[in-house]
């Protein structure tokens, strides 16, 4: 029963040490691990299981997926050729700023206005 619970115990802190690292908190300040996140804020399950703590904490990459699996704030993303764990309560930004250089000193907002709401010449 004590290898149990002291197995038990290990599990526990292994979720809890995943959950920090994909924490809103976490990611604020952790730049290595934003980088290495997708669009979508995916992270590859490798890059996780690379980390010192999870390896200590971890005997197998399945055992990784399990606990992330069992999380209420992360989900496993299968679909790809690589497994990928995101937050699950964060949502990715959408991209909303466009920057154009270079643009000559007479063209009217409106001129401009009209790149963006105009269809695009169909080339034949």
């Amino acid at each position: 029963k004590m290898a149990g619970d002291a197995a038990d115990r290990v599990k526990l802190k292994l979720k809890e040490q995943v959950e920090f690292y994909l924490s809103p908190r976490n990611l604020q300040t952790d730049f290595y691990l934003y980088s290495k996140m997708d669009s979508k804020l995916r992270v590859p399950l490798d890059v996780v299981a690379s980390f010192p703590r999870i390896r200590d904490l971890c005997q197998s990459k399945e055992e990784l997926v399990d606990i992330v699996k069992s999380s209420d704030v992360l989900r496993l993303d299968e679909d790809s050729s690589e497994m990928l764990i995101a937050p699950a309560n964060i949502k990715p930004a959408l991209r909303t700023t466009v920057i154009l250089r270079e643009v000559p000193d007479d063209v009217t907002d409106e001129e401009l206005l009209a790149i963006f709401t105009t269809k695009p010449a169909t080339i034949k």
